[in-house]
């Protein structure tokens, strides 16, 4: 038609969506656009329906023999899977967030408003859910996962289909709704910038896995293009491609801005996993980007960790890279269906606001409150004061609080092992590491003292007199015995991610894990190999969650040894298992700090606290 009347052929499109048709013409063949529809596909023995069909220009007035058809505002296309039948009216419900809107700006905007605002009723009736569930369930870890996994990605196709100028003021009320809703059912104090940055980090850096939306329509909207540009190539040549990078029209410059607002690649990323390149429209189109969104949106996680730690105090930075790392946040992917990687309504709360730096304690001047269970003090209150953050809470070597996470870490590995089919024993004397610890018998007055592996025979080399010594029984977490393995020793340390003396503290806020790796370097001083002709193995964690690299390297290990006697064992089943082991100990580590916390605050008796640490692991 269009050769007929003197038309360039080019100026009429044929596309599809889903089972859509959609035809781009000039206004003067409007008007025959069905007709000759009907004439295709009545050769095909299909009918058009004339009721469910929509027409629309941004610009040109209604073409006479449309008005029934005509759109002003703006039309959608509606698609559903080849075989299912179409909605009655023709339009999809309004529920159907994989529909696509087309018109004028106002338009897109509401259409962008309508879903976000089904999206925060979902959030609102998730927030809500702790409120409505019986007592006993851990409703609040239930709301979380399905906040992060359900509600987290309500606005992903808008994102991909909508230009950012058009979405980005919905994408900033989902924003909010999300945390708003993760606010409430965590029992957040209203959440600072920069604990809703740290919110919006993802699992692996120490965050809630709620990423912006606002922050990322630039990245979607760019990757969905970048993905699909070469089925534009098909339609409109190479010389339409060159045009977007210098024509005025409000696809190629939206296009233009989203391209502009993309992160940079981290400095010294081309060796690592980052080495994407983006080409320009001509090159995306001969090879299409694939997974462009997920390469680009973990550039904008990493630009927003480095501003979040640059943001924080020292000791907020310390607990922030504590809960970073492989593993660390699996509290936060724990199935609740299963009781070793449950939290209760309190523990969650008690973990996600320690983990945020909130408030803790009730006001400033509490006192802690663990009790002395041996010697003189036996009984008495520890007394010590306790900042709003309650950080001497998880130092206090009152109460038995360090021998209850160690204990509870302890019996998870202990699992972990036989459940690959090894035997273990706990709490096994090795005397070859037993040491000695000696001091001068004129003490006070001689101040010499020591460490040796043998009982001093000499006298003291400053005064002369006679040396006292103590004997240290060497006695190790774990022994296990595998056929790979005759004999190997485990010991399990958790150290508090936040150093109480200033030097440590600020090598814990300046280097990730930089606790984990004092606590494994102290144990290898205190099992040396040289000692015993068995190895001791340091299974370090960090009160946040981060993990030494000796246990995640014996972790992984066991996972791959384990999955290799699967019949469908495999690298995917060596992550699966590491996955869930890592729950398990996750889940332990928080229950345990939060009954800890909670027997500072004097939430409940001592010794309740402690069992229910223990209880955790079996």
């Amino acid at each position: 038609m269009a050769q007929e009347r003197g038309l360039g052929w080019s100026r009429v499109r044929v596309l599809a969506y889903r089972d859509e048709v959609a035809v781009l013409a000039p206004p003067e063949l409007a008007a025959d656009v069905q007709l000759a529809a009907a004439r295709a596909l009545g050769a095909l023995g299909l009918e058009l329906q004339p009721g469910k069909t929509q027409a629309f220009s941004k610009r040109s007035p209604c073409p006479p023999g449309l008005e029934a058809q005509w759109r002003g505002y703006g039309l959608t296309l509606v698609g559903v899977p080849v075989g299912e039948p179409l909605p009655e009216n023709g339009l999809p419900p309004a529920s159907d967030d994989t529909r696509l809107d087309l018109g004028s700006d106002d338009y897109v905007a509401e259409r962008c408003e309508e879903v976000v605002g089904r999206a925060a009723a979902l959030l609102e009736a998730l927030a809500e859910l702790p409120v409505k569930a019986s007592p006993h369930q851990p409703a609040v870890q239930v709301a979380a996962l399905l906040l992060r996994l359900c509600g987290g990605g309500k606005v992903t196709h808008l994102l991909r289909t909508t230009p950012p100028r058009l979405v980005q003021g919905a994408a900033r009320a989902f924003d909010e709704a999300l945390l708003k809703g993760y606010e409430d059912l965590a029992g957040l104090d209203p959440l600072t910038e920069v604990q809703q940055l740290q919110c919006r980090l993802p699992l692996r850096l120490g965050g809630r896995g709620f990423r912006s939306q606002e922050q990322l329509a630039p990245v979607a909207w760019f990757s969905s293009w970048a993905q699909c540009v070469a089925e534009v190539l098909l339609r409109t040549g190479l010389d339409s491609l060159e045009d977007l990078d210098q024509c005025a029209l409000p696809l190629a410059v939206s296009r233009r801005a989203a391209r502009a607002a993309l992160p940079d690649a981290p400095p010294g990323a081309g060796g690592g996993r980052d080495e994407l390149v983006l080409g320009t429209w001509r090159e995306l189109a001969l090879e299409p980007l694939r997974k462009g969104q997920r390469t680009l949106s973990r550039r904008f996680d990493e630009k927003n960790y480095t501003d979040c730690l640059a943001r924080l105090e020292p000791d907020e930075r310390a607990l922030l890279q504590s809960a970073a790392g492989p593993l660390a946040a699996g509290w936060q992917w724990a199935s609740p269906a299963a009781p070793s990687e449950r939290l209760d309504d309190a523990a969650y709360r008690s973990t996600a606001r320690s983990l945020l730096g909130q408030a803790v304690a009730p006001e400033a001047g509490a006192t802690c409150q663990h009790r002395a269970r041996t010697g003189d003090r036996a009984g008495r209150f520890c007394g010590q004061l306790l900042c709003r953050h309650a950080h001497h809470a998880h130092r206090c070597a009152v109460g038995g609080g360090f021998q209850a996470r160690t204990v509870a870490l302890e019996r998870v590995w202990e699992r972990i092992h036989r459940e690959c089919g090894h035997a273990v024993d706990r709490q096994v004397h090795v005397p070859q590491w037993d040491r000695w610890h000696y001091r001068c018998s004129a003490h006070p007055a001689c101040p010499h003292r020591g460490v040796a592996w043998a009982p001093p025979s000499a006298p003291c080399g400053l005064c002369g007199a006679a040396l006292e010594a103590t004997r240290e029984e060497a006695v190790l977490d774990l022994e296990v015995r595998s056929a790979e393995a005759p004999r190997t020793f485990y010991d399990v340390t958790v150290r508090y991610a936040v150093p109480g003396d200033a030097p440590r503290l600020q090598a814990a806020s300046r280097c990730s894990g930089a606790v984990a790796r004092e606590a494994e370097a102290d144990k290898r001083s205190r099992y040396p190999a040289s000692r015993s002709p068995w190895r001791a193995v340091p299974l370090a964690t960090e009160t946040g969650g981060r993990h030494g690299s000796a246990a995640l390297k014996h972790l992984r290990s066991l996972a791959r040894l384990q999955a290799a006697r699967l019949p469908d064992g495999g690298a995917e089943a060596a992550s699966s298992l590491t996955q869930r082991w890592g729950a398990w100990l996750s889940v332990a580590l928080q229950r345990a700090n939060a009954a800890v916390l909670a027997a500072a605050l004097g939430a409940q008796d001592e010794k309740l606290a402690g069992e229910l640490a223990v209880e955790l692991a079996d």
